[in-house]
């Protein structure tokens, strides 16, 4: 008997641990390419099929959770928010049925259903946030930090094996500041680019924040100010425009929060983080406005892909309004649009909801606005408790970013955000979810544990 106690305890190790790692890896981009695909005789990204480490440790979570569990059974999430979202999942997977690249589809259709078996599994085996706000903050963390260094050396740092991109400020196709005719290369952190780091940094940001509010060793306090300084960094010299507003309002929300519910520790922080992030930004002051110039050669460029793109976009929703071109082939479905072009320039475009249209047409796309709405409403709900609130940024900051670029919805970093985003906002709602699954007994142990 006490063998096997000890096994089940060394099991209930390994399973906290693939959970800390499978958040930690959340803004990782480490992955392997099982499948190259071309357009135009160069390497298409959007048409490859890639496993990343983040899958594998997510996969074996699921395999080794359902051992620790054992007899114990999951529930799904709440119906109000489960419902529209799983009829979402159904219908991107039957979209590869029409799609020009039916094998993209569907490999990205898998992607989606491990990701939401992933939150399932959070929901339920997650007892504090705090399990879920640490590997968050420190995974975003490590990218930053990473990021600052990128950014003073002016380059990459060699870790190609661990998915960073080669980074040479003078090649075209690198994101960069231009200042009289001087490049300067954003922060990228090990992943594809500096508005993918800035979007998941921030979500640290609001990490630190809540883990803030905790009562914390001296030693974690030490982690958790060096994390706040590599997070804040990292956003202003990402140079990501949305990411600076949804920065400034995340700030100015906690502030907020922190007086109306007198918690002076949470407005000292807030305030000491927008601080640095002062003295971060006064220092590249000079960068910082090429930013709001429009008539610079870069930020002009980057106004006229945007515009292009939504005249393209019109053109790839016009093939299949109602059903959508296929879930994953909206590069694809562009390059059938405009020919001859190289496979980079073929990318989806920069709004995860007009990606979310192009690709599973106006009835995914309803069922998307289904699920928001009731996601919504059952936040409303909640909307006194301040926690909910709180824990309810990441999602937000999801759908800023996805409203000038499309990586929130179409890269794994995104998808991966989002999830644990949703498993947040239900974790801290779970008094809601403990009555709507009453009766279930291993809710009821939980909260004996609590």
């Amino acid at each position: 008997m006490l063998g096997r106690l000890a096994t089940s305890r060394w099991w209930r190790g390994v399973e906290y641990a693939l959970i800390w790692l499978s958040v930690f890896l959340v803004p990782w981009q480490l992955r392997h390419t099982l499948w190259f695909a071309q357009l135009n005789g160069d390497y298409f990204e959007y048409g490859s099929w890639q496993v990343y480490a983040s899958d594998v440790v997510i996969l074996c979570l699921l395999i080794v959770g359902a051992g620790v569990v054992g007899r114990v059974g999951f529930r799904s999430l709440p119906r109000k928010v489960g419902v529209p979202l799983l009829a979402v999942l159904v219908w991107m997977t039957i979209t590869a049925w029409w799609a020009a690249d039916r094998g993209t589809a569907v490999v990205v259709a898998m992607h989606w259903w491990l990701f939401y078996g992933w939150c399932i599994y959070l929901v339920n085996r997650i007892s504090k946030i705090e399990q879920l706000l640490w590997p968050l903050v420190i995974g975003a963390a490590v990218q930053g930090g990473w990021g600052l260094a990128q950014y003073i050396f002016n380059q990459s740092l060699g870790l190609s094996w661990l998915g960073e991109s080669v980074l040479d400020p003078v090649q075209p196709g690198i994101s960069v500041i231009e200042l009289s005719g001087v490049r300067h290369l954003r922060a990228y952190g090990l992943l594809p680019h500096p508005n993918i780091l800035a979007g998941v940094l921030v979500a640290g940001v609001v990490g630190v924040l809540g883990l803030a509010q905790q009562q914390l060793r001296r030693w974690q306090w030490v982690v958790l100010g060096i994390s706040g300084v590599a997070l804040v960094s990292g956003v202003v010299l990402a140079f990501s425009r949305i990411a600076w507003v949804i920065f400034v309002l995340v700030i100015m929300g906690a502030m907020v929060g922190g007086v109306i519910r007198r918690q002076g520790k949470l407005i000292y922080i807030a305030g000491l983080m927008l601080g640095i992030a002062a003295v971060v930004a006064i220092s590249q002051w000079q960068y910082i406005q090429v930013r709001f110039q429009g008539a610079e050669r870069l930020e002009q460029q980057s106004i006229d892909e945007r515009r292009l793109g939504l005249a393209q976009w019109q053109q790839v929703i016009s093939q299949a309004p109602d059903k959508g071109v296929g879930l994953g082939n909206y590069a694809t479905a562009l390059a059938r649009v405009v020919p001859e072009q190289p496979a980079w320039w073929y990318a989806p475009v920069h709004n995860i909801y007009l990606v979310i249209a192009g690709e599973v047409g106006a009835i995914g796309a309803a069922m998307w606005l289904w699920f928001l709405v009731g996601l919504g409403q059952w936040w409303w709900r909640n909307r006194q408790r301040g926690v909910v609130f709180g824990l309810g940024t990441p999602l937000m900051i999801w759908l800023g970013c996805g409203l000038t670029d499309h990586w929130p919805i179409s890269l794994q970093q995104g998808q991966l955000l989002f999830f644990l985003a949703l498993a947040l906002i239900i974790l801290s709602c779970r008094s809601m979810i403990q009555n709507e699954w009453e009766g279930w007994s291993y809710g009821r142990a939980r909260t004996e544990r609590t």
